[in-house]
């Protein structure tokens, strides 16, 4: 998986997220797209050359030029107006951000499943560790049980990570409710549960995480439905997919991650 090339329309610092396997994987930044290599016969080449010749005398390098535009189109994408409005909103209206500059990435989709109760499984976004940031995704969730372990089943992401024994990881479950909690040096961290909806075993919301410092806060559909201060996990980590599962049957809890888009804080 890889994270697209990023657009903007306004002065906004683009960057590239690669993705490979379930362990900790390679952060980069693009400064540019590449242009395709192609190879030809010497006979071609030359033929080419010569039906060329003329138009490249009197247009210059508008022909390649032209190319490498299309090419870079192709490969670009916009960040959303609706990130970055909240983003912003983020920072001017509630202060739970103290800046907005940062760098923006996009996400190829996930899919997660996990079958163990009481349990959850991560996977890492990148090695580059993180400790500010905004994430925001359209999440939907299946059980495969329709009486799974409601507020042990759920999907989120784990941040600030370094191992098992030290890491943070925010989540909406089934029982209708977020949750913000975690580990350092092993001790449990909780920062209490929320309510946005009522409990389910399939649905979708928008699902943001912005994390400053120690503030947190998860937006369902855009509104702020949890906060938390004085977290106290606040070094940097590998931030990643979580699934958390609620039952043994079958595929357990599905995670599916679409429209994923990152700010970083600089």
């Amino acid at each position: 998986m890889m994270l697209q090339y990023a657009s903007f329309k306004s002065n906004l610092v683009v960057g590239v997220w690669h993705f490979g396997s379930a362990d900790k994987n390679k952060f980069v930044i693009n400064e540019g797209s590449k242009g395709k290599g192609f190879r030809m016969k010497k006979q071609a080449l030359l033929a080419i050359i010569f039906t060329l010749l003329a138009v490249v005398l009197t247009s210059g390098m508008v022909f390649a030029q032209d190319i490498v535009e299309v090419e870079s189109e192709e490969e670009k994408r916009d960040i959303s107006e609706d990130f970055i409005d909240i983003v912003t909103y983020l920072y001017e209206d509630e202060g739970i951000l103290s800046t907005d500059e940062g760098t923006y990435f996009f996400a190829d989709d996930y899919v997660g499943e996990w079958a163990q109760m009481y349990w959850y499984q991560w996977e890492s976004l990148a090695e580059t560790q993180v400790s500010d940031f905004v994430i925001r995704t359209k999440v939907s969730w299946n059980s495969a049980s329709d009486t799974p372990q409601w507020s042990d089943s759920g999907c989120g992401f784990v941040f600030r990570e370094q191992d098992s024994d030290n890491h943070m990881k925010a989540n909406l479950a089934l029982d209708g409710f977020t949750y913000i909690n975690g580990y350092k040096a092993g001790q449990w961290l909780s920062y209490g549960k929320k309510q946005y909806s009522s409990h389910s075993t399939s649905g979708s919301v928008y699902f943001t995480l912005a994390a400053e410092g120690g503030n947190i806060a998860i937006m369902i559909d855009d509104a702020i439905v949890h906060e938390a201060s004085n977290v106290l996990l606040t070094d940097p980590g590998y931030l990643a997919y979580v699934v958390v599962s609620g039952t043994n049957k079958d595929y357990g809890t599905r995670c599916t991650f679409e429209e994923v888009e990152l700010f970083v804080i600089d």
